[in-house]
């Protein structure tokens, strides 16, 4: 079953209680991550906890709002994220870091 949703450009999942009390337990996160849903990946994004699977595979998320929630909380973000947030703020980090 397909359900029909467009998540906000600016809506980062923080509403997904059960992912965001549960950013520490890799059985929330398996579930969040491997989900078709971009909120519940977007929530996933958001735990420093995430194993490196699926590190990987929320690097690979075409979704700026995961791209810059792995930066800002993953401390093992992968470079290519990281270079995606900096070509998508101009060449910069200083608004993103702000």
């Amino acid at each position: 079953m397909v359900i029909n949703f467009t998540a906000g450009d600016l809506d980062r999942g923080d509403g997904v209680w059960w992912v965001r009390d549960g950013l520490a337990d890799p059985e929330i996160l398996r579930r969040a991550a491997a989900s078709a849903h971009p909120l519940l990946q977007r929530a996933a994004a958001r735990s420093p906890h995430l194993p490196p699977d699926l590190l990987r595979l929320l690097a690979r998320v075409e979704d700026p709002v995961v791209d810059n929630l792995l930066g800002v909380h993953h401390p093992d973000t992968p470079e290519e994220v990281l270079m995606r947030v900096f070509a998508r703020l101009g060449g910069t980090f200083s608004a993103w870091m702000a």
